[in-house]
């Protein structure tokens, strides 16, 4: 573990290793001692950073919100609770002033002789861990450290690990700690649960603007509009006092906007280069998006050293950004009127943000939503599309916490393979690396696979998952009882090696596990696709025939370890077994049977073969997916009825695979969250089968699908959700020239997504067709499709270009609604 601090700009720095830490333990260690005894058992290797910040700094780098600035009953009832040592959460939306009333609390008491240790949940890097640095710094003797953790809501995780740890360690020492904590409103809940017993303080940017406005002399009708343009927001307040003091009237948010960026001389006289790359960053802060300053390479070196020079871009922390996110809206709203020909080169405030998100990684996806407040929209008693996303989101972070949770109370799941697989892909999924390995080191070391031969087989006694297994034997027995025996073109139970059975469905689960691991271990991997060529029948299938959702988890298992149709032979032998019909097949008029009784019903065997079949990129248009559609839709009905949570979570990906829609989905979704968010469905995890009458692995299976969903879900509509974000900010943020700002947006926005989805399928089926001529160049049939596709492929793109390239009328679009729609139908069907 490295330890840092740092003299940065004026933070303090030091490096200090764990054994040396440890060491300090031994000798006496005040502070730091009691910290590292908290913290046994941190792995050597991990960083851990902290931000000790000396006030005067922090108050410089906020100098716009502290233009004018009153203290309010807030700030003195902050100061008397923390001077009598109690815990506070201080609570209030993006520019309401809280903040401010932490510096003030920071001044006073670096005044007074006490240490602060600020912690910024935004900034990458910071942990649990990172307390330990900040407590390092706090001198000897010292009693009263106040701890500051800052954005509580950008990682509610790390912040609830962050106050445990600070209880653990007021139990172990003398040291009066206490803790502000800083949210905004839609995480109090959560902070509440976390800090119990703490005092909970309102910050209402409201107060601050009206007290502001009396202070400067402003009649009642002017305070009105002052508190309907700013909305809370000081910055906007702030800029419009000044214009109204002047002027003698209150400014529109273009004129709060030009008010702003004239008193920045700087901003005026820049070239057309570096006006477009500072609207560019001032588009990305209307997200509270920073720029990683390794992403400074990729950008025009003279514009971007034009901007750091004057002072309109600045370097914090590893980042590149123009500062508070109400200073950036203000910028874009300015570019938006003043340089429209930058603007119409660079695009709109959330084509920028969505492509900059795109082309970076996960991990920052998440920490731009996590740092909006999103949870106001889903619980704005809307039922849009923006709201849904919203509410998608809060429940992936909701779900990975019960994963994570689970995990830490017991990585093995009761010693049961296919939930820990399960937990860990939807923990990597989502980013929890720390959780993932925990579970990860329990799959690889109770798993054997030491040859390219012989199955994978458990190390010890059997696991918990096996005892899955008798209870399939006595379906199977009722099954083949009540048809009078196994039908001859298939295997009986009694003829069944259920050992071979369970262990060839680790094989699938395992290739899963080891091609979506967030620690690679290609030597695991390639030893797993050598077992699954060697055995897998001649016929293309994998044993026992009987039943074919086994088939389908070695390909899906396949996929993940990053084959498909083309290029595995392997997994283009099992997509052509099963779309087979019988007898040399399991395919019968686009459903499977499950071959294991009311073990797993038609419909979940059904959707499981089509997934496989679809993410091994399967062409859509083949007729076992097409009438494997149109099977599924008959069946929807099925759906949502209680008990049936893996089939319908199957349905939900299966469909999303072939073509569906999420929208169309949204019942289904819904349904599913409100069962995996009830805490009692999660008694039944490591139940056996015998016990739950169901499969073991059921919770982290149905938790693993949704996170998964919801996950490319959301990454799929990220114009949507981020044009949801309400507030000042969607005043401030979309040009005018900007399709996306038009009343017309929530049907602009399902056109586009059906055309990008459109797009695909016929790129797909372009490059498939092309590939086939390759090795097959005198067919007319293939050549006379791929002209077919590309003209389709043609035509989405006209769309594309005719909804983005004008200024588009109601009667325009219900005509330009009615294309799409046919030419959906001309590609997938009704």
């Amino acid at each position: 573990m490295r330890v840092q601090m740092g003299r940065e700009g004026g933070q303090w720095e030091s490096v200090l290793s764990l054994p040396d830490a440890r060491f300090a333990v031994a000798e006496g260690g005040g502070l730091l001692a009691a910290a590292l005894r908290c913290l046994a058992g941190v792995p050597n290797g991990d960083d851990a950073r902290a931000l000790v910040e000396p006030s005067e700094q922090s108050i410089a780098r906020l100098e716009p919100l502290l233009k004018g600035m009153v203290e309010t009953g807030r700030d003195r009832r902050l100061i008397s609770e923390l001077s009598a040592q109690r815990d506070v959460i201080l609570v209030g939306p993006s520019a309401s002033g809280k903040t401010l009333s932490a510096q003030l609390v920071t001044s006073r008491e670096l005044r007074q002789g006490s240490s602060i240790v600020w912690l910024d949940l935004t900034l990458s890097g910071v942990n649990a861990t990172s307390l330990v640095a900040g407590l390092a710094a706090v001198p000897a003797g010292e009693a009263r450290p106040l701890v500051i953790v800052d954005n509580f809501q950008a990682n509610p995780l790390v912040g609830s690990e962050i106050c445990k740890l600070v209880e653990s360690f007021r139990e172990q020492s003398r040291s009066q700690l206490s803790i502000l904590l800083i949210t905004w409103p839609s995480a109090r809940q959560l902070t509440e649960s976390v800090l119990p017993v703490a005092t909970v303080l309102q910050a209402i940017g409201e107060e601050v603007v009206s007290v502001l406005g009396n202070r400067r002399g402003l009649k009642d009708e002017t305070l009105d509009k002052l508190a309907e343009l700013s909305k809370g927001d000081l910055v906007v307040a702030n800029l419009a006092i000044s214009f109204a003091t002047e002027r003698g009237t209150m400014p529109d948010l273009d004129e709060a906007a030009e008010l702003y960026v004239n008193e920045r001389p700087a901003v005026i006289g820049l070239p057309p280069e570096t006006r477009k790359l500072l609207y560019w960053f001032a588009a990305l802060g209307s997200f509270e998006i920073r720029v990683q300053e390794r992403y400074a390479d990729s950008l025009p070196p003279a514009a971007l050293n034009e901007l750091v020079d004057t002072g309109l871009v600045r370097i914090d922390n590893a980042t590149l950004t123009v500062g508070h996110r109400s200073q950036a809206a203000l910028i874009a709203k300015y570019a938006s009127r003043r340089w429209a020909a930058e603007v119409a080169q660079t695009g709109s405030v959330t084509q920028i943000a969505v492509d900059y998100l795109r082309g970076s990684d996960d991990l920052q996806i998440r920490a731009t939503l996590d740092q909006l407040d999103l949870v106001s929209i889903a619980f704005s008693g809307a039922e849009d599309a923006g709201a849904f996303l919203a509410r998608a989101w809060r429940s992936l972070n909701l779900l990975g916490g019960y994963l994570a949770r689970q995990v830490k109370s017991d990585p093995t799941w009761a010693d049961n393979l296919s939930s820990a697989v399960f937990a860990c892909d939807a923990l990597a999924a989502i980013g929890k690396t720390e959780e993932w390995s925990l579970s990860a080191d329990y799959v690889r070391s109770r798993w054997l696979y030491d040859n390219d031969f012989d199955l994978p087989r458990p190390n010890g006694d059997l696991p918990a998952e096996w005892y899955d297994f008798p209870e399939i034997r006595k379906r199977m027995l009722e099954e083949d009882s009540r048809q009078g025996g196994a039908p001859p073109a298939r295997m009986g139970y009694a003829d069944i090696d259920f050992t071979r059975f369970h262990r060839t469905w680790a094989l699938g689960l395992l290739l899963g596990f080891e091609g979506a691991a967030v620690s690679p271990d290609r030597a695991r991997l390639n030893r797993l696709k050598a077992i699954a060529q060697e055995q897998q029948e001649p016929d293309g299938s994998f044993y026992p025939a009987r039943v074919p959702w086994l088939t389908a988890r070695v390909v899906l298992g396949m996929v993940r370890a990053g084959e498909n149709y083309s290029s595995s032979r392997v997994v283009k032998d099992a997509c052509d077994w099963l779309r087979t019909a019988p007898p040399g097949g399991p395919y019968s008029l686009g459903a499977w049977d499950s071959g294991t009784g009311t073990w797993n019903t038609r419909l979940m065997t059904t959707a499981m073969c089509l997934a496989a079949l679809g993410s091994a990129s399967v062409p859509i248009h083949d007729n076992a997916m097409r009438v494997g559609r149109i099977y599924m839709r008959s069946q929807r009905h099925e759906c949502g009825v209680p008990g049936s949570e893996i089939d319908t979570s199957l349905f939900v990906e299966a469909m999303l695979l072939v073509g569906g829609l999420w929208r169309d989905l949204a019942p289904e979704i819904s349904q599913l969250l409100a069962w995996a968010e009830d805490r009692n469905s999660w008694l039944e995890a490591g139940q056996l089968a015998s016990d739950s009458q169901t499969e073991s692995g059921k919770i982290p299976f149905v938790v693993g699908s949704l996170i998964s969903i919801l996950w490319s879900t959301v990454k799929q509509e990220l114009p949507l959700l981020l044009e949801s974000v309400g507030g000042p900010w969607s005043a401030l943020q979309a040009p005018a020239e900007s399709v996306r700002e038009r009343q017309d947006e929530p049907q602009i926005s399902r056109i586009v997504a059906t055309l990008n989805e459109l797009r695909g399928i016929a790129e797909k089926n372009v490059s498939d067709r092309q590939l086939a001529l390759t090795n097959n160049s005198d067919s007319p049939i293939i050549s006379r499709n791929l002209a077919e596709w590309r003209r389709k492929l043609n035509e989405v793109h006209e769309l594309l270009a005719e909804i983005t390239g004008k200024e588009i009328n109601e009667n325009q679009l219900s005509q330009l609604a009615e294309r799409v729609v046919q030419l959906r139908r001309g590609m997938l069907g009704s």
